[in-house]
């Protein structure tokens, strides 16, 4: 991976301001409050077209920009990486219901790519602190 120039930076911090307008910040509260949970108990409680759907589709939207932002390197992966949390393992499970409720893998495709990108990050990158 290339060290990070101004670029990146600069649009590293357009994403963190595009992310947490006050919307966002109602969506990420929203998901900072959800359990883990299948696709099937999700969908019941958060229907499609519920502002559960829509916090969730706010949040898998934002990653797959994201994680095509990476995957054509157009972003720096190591900022992105040591950036974001993700939200994968609540999340994840309700992107993948959704690609087999809709018999494609292709919607949030990116996002997953994302997460498993960041999986293999954090056993190259421990914490630079602990406990």
């Amino acid at each position: 991976m290339t060290k990070p120039n101004q670029k990146d930076a600069e649009l590293l911090i357009r994403l963190w301001e595009m992310s947490f307008n006050p919307e966002m910040r109602k969506t990420w509260n929203w998901a900072l409050e959800l359990e883990k949970q299948s696709y099937e108990e999700f969908i019941k409680e958060n229907p499609i077209g519920s502002d559960g759907w829509d916090h969730f589709q706010s949040i898998a939207g934002y990653y797959e920009m994201v994680g095509v932002l990476v995957k054509y390197d157009t972003i720096n992966e190591d900022m992105v990486l040591d950036f974001h949390t993700l939200m994968w393992n609540k999340l994840g499970p309700v992107v993948k219901g959704f690609q087999k409720a809709r018999e494609s893998s292709r919607f949030f495709e990116n996002y997953e790519y994302l997460a498993k990108r960041k999986t293999e990050w954090l056993k190259e990158h421990p914490p630079l602190y602990k406990e």
